[in-house]
């Protein structure tokens, strides 16, 4: 069964160092880009093509890349000299086709596979701890898997408020980028009750404790010993930076 057309080809990024393409001219370079999405559209992918048996000519062509027909012409010599492309019998074909704009596998049908799969039993996964009831497969999965929490959930915005509060504290060393590296570390403290004005504080005092690398994991580790009743956990040099405890 033919493939259906498809709306876009695929272009890598190391075209822009391609040895070829670097011995076109910036218009011939467009054409080539031209030519790719021709050859895309083309009932037979990697030709030129109008329909079956009829060639795109190169007036076509031309106006197709909106260049004139002297230089498409020259271009196409280049590009020809360069085994980027190929022409017989008036029927332009770009090399290596199928090996760079392979088709993809049908993904609906792995799609539906997949849903017929789910709507079959789990089967029990036995562990290495005797007397332990059987886990799922679903329940496995679970477990090794943090679940993903939906956009504007009150959870998530519970979460994105202490992971700032780590931030304004330990700085740009715990940026947003790296909030995965710390969420075992927000979701304890989260599942503990903790606020975002219990961070600052306490992250506070650890800092003052004057540790050479303070980290949100530290705040975990010694979080009792930061509270504001316990002075004594803060050497006396540094307790005169916590107010209340100089």
């Amino acid at each position: 069964m033919a493939r259906p057309p498809r709306p876009w080809f695929r272009f890598y990024t190391e075209a822009f160092n391609d040895r070829k393409l670097l011995r076109l001219s910036p218009t011939q370079r467009w054409i080539w880009v031209a030519i790719l999405g021709a050859a895309r559209e083309s009932p037979q992918p990697g030709t030129l093509m109008v329909a079956e048996a009829m060639p795109m000519t190169r007036g076509e062509i031309a106006r197709y890349a909106d260049v004139k027909e002297r230089d498409l012409a020259s271009a196409l010599d280049s590009m020809a000299a360069l085994g980027m492309i190929s022409e017989a019998n008036g029927v332009v074909t770009v090399a290596n086709w199928s090996t760079r704009q392979y088709e993809s596998d049908d993904v609906t049908a792995r799609t539906r596979d997949h849903r017929e799969r789910s709507k079959e039993p789990r089967k029990a996964v036995p562990t290495n701890v005797p007397g332990n009831t059987p886990e799922t497969e679903a329940e496995t999965e679970n477990r090794n898997t943090a679940p993903l929490e939906p956009k504007g959930s009150s959870r998530k915005a519970e979460r994105d408020a202490l992971f700032d509060a780590i931030a304004a504290v330990f700085g740009s060393a715990t940026t947003k980028h790296r909030q995965g590296h710390y969420g075992k570390c927000v979701t304890e403290l989260l599942e503990a009750g903790v606020s975002p004005a219990d961070v600052r504080d306490r992250g506070k005092r650890l800092k003052a404790r004057n540790w050479s690398n303070p980290s949100p994991e530290a705040l975990l580790k010694w979080w009792d010993d930061l509270a504001p009743e316990s002075p004594s956990a803060v050497p006396p040099a540094y307790r005169e930076w916590i107010p209340g405890q100089a």
